[in-house]
């Protein structure tokens, strides 16, 4: 990967996301403040993305609240897709299906993989309960305890953001799924190299949830 004088935990993180992609297929989104040198990093990523066999559509983005292309890189083939960035760190993506079918398929994905589903919030329904109008918004907690516990562990605070969140909302009709990018969480929090993965899967996860 390329010598990048002080951004060795940077690099790093990207070479752990790039082993998650090339297993499971996902999305790098790089996002920041203008020239903190995200350019870069991207440049570093295609690199290392290229030497591990991985087709790379190089793609360039705008100021954040904008419609961009990310690339989605999925077992030696290059997809496109439309996600927004609704603010820093923050990942949204389109999903095809109506709110509630959305969050119907989440929770049969989550049950499949084994993992543990601790809470599906509705609070529109939660609106209507004391006379207030909400769009659709469905929180849904979910998460491992395997791959959890060494986080939290690790990094007590980290428990603020654990379990993982994912938001199912209605933008005037257009269902999005939001969450928190892993590698903001894993920045925030100071994750060393080794959990770094613990938190990627959420990023294959909500690409298949949004497939056609």
């Amino acid at each position: 990967m390329s010598d990048l004088v002080g951004r060795d935990q940077e690099l790093a993180l990207i070479a752990s996301l790039l082993k998650e992609v090339a297993a499971e297929g996902g999305t790098l989104l790089f996002t920041g403040e203008p020239g903190v040198g995200k350019t870069a990093l991207l440049d570093a990523a295609e690199e290392a993305a290229e030497a591990t066999g991985l087709r790379v559509l190089r793609a360039t983005g705008g100021e954040f609240g904008t419609q961009v292309k990310c690339v989605k890189i999925e077992g030696g083939r290059t997809m496109t897709e439309n996600t927004t960035v609704t603010e820093t760190d923050v990942i949204t993506k389109l999903s095809h299906l109506p709110v509630a079918d959305t969050v119907s398929k989440l929770t049969g994905m989550i049950a499949a993989k084994g993992m543990k589903l601790f809470a599906v919030i509705d609070q529109a329904a939660e609106a209507r309960d004391v006379g207030l109008t909400l769009r659709e918004t469905v929180l849904v907690i979910f998460g491992s305890p395997v791959a959890g516990t060494p986080v939290m562990a690790a990094s007590p605070l980290s428990a603020l953001d654990l379990p993982l969140k994912l938001l199912i909302w209605s933008d005037d009709g257009q269902t999005k799924v939001s969450y928190y990018a892993p590698a903001a969480l894993a920045a925030r929090h100071h994750l060393p190299q080794e959990l770094v993965g613990n938190l990627a899967g959420i990023n294959g996860l909500t690409d298949a949830l949004v497939a056609a």
